[in-house]
């Protein structure tokens, strides 16, 4: 509910040879708008298009065609979607067995460096060829396998040890 603010008029100067000119004052056709009112007319125009579009687009399919497509689409989809939910379930599953592998294996491996310490203590006499034999043996593992289960204890129990001989 647009109203213009006026009618455009042209005004004509038409000279005399004598006295004042004429002037002749006619209204174009063209109304007057504010830039707002103008802003509210494309924004009106703009969703006028956009409905035509709409109503062509509409006009020019067969709906029972187009719902088959939506519907194999829809079906398709919901098949894609319970086929990734079933492989995320398995890979969920084998996340944790894993995880299950990796904690046993870490027991291993704890009760692995155990049995080597005391094997070492039976088999040596002496703390300082206790601690060198098994400082050598820590090494090699870490040779053949950097950053491994085996180096991690046995760092964390010498420094247990460093920390029993210190008071705070």
């Amino acid at each position: 509910v647009l109203k213009p603010k006026r009618k455009e008029i042209k005004t004509e100067v038409v000279p005399k040879m004598f006295g004042k000119p004429e002037i002749h004052q006619k209204e174009t056709g063209n109304y007057v708008f504010t830039p707002k009112q103008m802003e509210q007319l494309e924004t009106i125009v703009t969703a006028a298009v956009a409905v035509k579009k709409d109503y062509e687009r509409l006009q020019s399919m067969n709906p029972v065609i187009e719902n088959e497509k939506l519907r194999e689409e829809v079906y398709q989809k919901t098949n894609e979607n319970y086929k990734l939910k079933n492989e995320n379930k398995e890979l969920r599953s084998e996340n944790r067995d894993l995880k299950d592998l990796i904690g046993d294996l870490r027991h291993e491996v704890g009760l692995l460096y155990q049995s080597a310490k005391d094997f070492v203590k039976e088999r040596t006499e002496g703390v300082r060829a206790v601690k060198n034999v098994f400082k050598e043996l820590v090494d090699k593992v870490r040779e053949r396998n950097p950053g491994s289960e085996f180096e991690r204890l046995y760092k964390r129990e010498k420094a247990r040890e460093r920390d029993r001989g210190m008071e705070r």
